[in-house]
């Protein structure tokens, strides 16, 4: 790489780096936009009236011991002051993907041989002799507030059963096993990926749209082009300084989400770290098809804030957006972004998209070609005359 190529690429890196506004923007914003968001959505609302949404898999036991369960859990549901709702299913697969998708917070799963092991424990209480208690196993969300609450109370559960067995109280008839999921994922784990887009799009968007279309604005690149600089080793020192910037807000949001907020570090492996790469391309791309298409610096500040906004919400960054209304549910399916925060997601078992998986590499790439023939055929190095 000439020497050229390098200074030039540390002056644009430097040129956005260094104002203020530019920093809070490019690094300190997506901190604080995580630490609200994981702080608002990890545990909506707070225990009171509220009800707590637990699963059930009772597969075929119909003995005595699961009675007494269905009976206690039924007495827990019932009426206004039930604190928990009740959510049957068949099989393990189908709660924990409940789970996964916050619709319980929670699952107590009766396994097959629990009421022998039940009946067993009893009679052998009863008599006086040692015994092993029967295990009722209950999945929770690892870090979950809600989850650990509905924790708290189906062990109140599985004591009183005991105490009412008048059973050793070192050693219930009834005990629990818990079970924290590794399928499961906490609210952070999600909206990581919707955060890292976010900062890729703030550079993708006006760190190479807007600056393009600025630097032409201003007769600079008409200017850089009387330098022995090609067109060529000018476009890659701008992208370069980007892509550096890009890799310092990974670093900075990764580093925060793992140490601070507890994040799961095994989801940054190479895998994140090569869609990120590939997310950087696309976001580039789109940054220089609006340099390309938009020739004033009023247009390209409305083109790219309407597009940073719109991509942002309606692209699942912060929340699901599959269920929205077709009015702009539209939006969701034709936007890149959508499927590069998916394709994070799917990485870990955490995406909830309705599509095929292989969609999230091939829409990006689609659009990602449409971006760089827009820009071989359309972009200018100075104003038009």
């Amino acid at each position: 790489m000439k020497r050229s190529i390098f200074k030039t690429t540390l002056a644009f890196f430097l040129e956005e780096t260094r104002d203020f506004n530019s920093a809070i923007w490019i690094y300190i914003f997506p901190i604080l936009l995580l630490t609200i968001l994981v702080s608002i959505f990890s545990n909506i609302g707070q225990p009171g009236k509220m009800k707590l949404d637990v699963g059930l898999i009772c597969g075929e036991s119909n003995g005595l011991g699961s009675q007494i369960l269905m009976r206690a859990f039924e007495q827990l549901s019932t009426g206004e002051d039930g604190i928990i709702l009740l959510h049957r299913f068949s099989e393990l697969e189908e709660a924990i993907e409940a789970m996964k998708k916050r619709q319980v917070v929670a699952v107590v799963e009766i396994p097959d041989d629990f009421d022998r092991d039940f009946v067993s424990a009893l009679l052998k209480q009863r008599m006086g002799q040692d015994f092993e208690s029967a295990i009722l196993k209950i999945h929770t969300i690892p870090g979950k507030e809600t989850s650990q609450l509905a924790l708290q109370i189906l062990q109140s559960i599985t004591g009183t059963i005991s105490d009412r067995m008048d059973a050793n109280p070192d050693a219930g008839v009834v005990e629990y096993e818990l079970v924290e999921s590794s399928t499961t994922f906490r609210y952070v784990d999600w909206i990581v990926p919707g955060i890292v887009l976010m900062a890729l799009m703030t550079v993708g968007l006006f760190g190479v749209g807007t600056t393009l279309v600025y630097m032409r604005r201003k007769g600079l690149l008409k200017r850089l082009r009387t330098t022995p600089l090609t067109n060529a080793e000018l476009t890659f020192s701008l992208l370069a300084s980007r892509g550096l910037i890009m890799a310092m807000q990974v670093v900075v949001i990764c580093l925060y989400a793992v140490w601070i907020l507890k994040a799961d570090r095994s989801h940054f492996d190479w895998q994140f770290f090569l869609w990120t790469a590939f997310s950087g391309v696309v976001v580039c791309s789109m940054g220089t098809a609006i340099a390309s298409l938009v020739k004033s610096l009023e247009g390209v500040e409305v083109v790219t804030n309407t597009l940073n906004w719109v991509l942002m919400f309606l692209s699942g960054l912060y929340f699901p957006v599959f269920g929205v209304p077709w009015v702009v549910r539209w939006i969701v399916y034709i936007s890149p972004i959508t499927y590069l925060a998916e394709g994070y997601r799917g990485f870990y078992g955490l995406s909830l998209a309705p599509y095929p998986r292989f969609l999230n590499l091939l829409v990006p790439t689609l659009w990602t070609i449409f971006f760089l023939v827009v820009t071989i055929t359309r972009f200018r190095w100075s104003e038009e005359v």
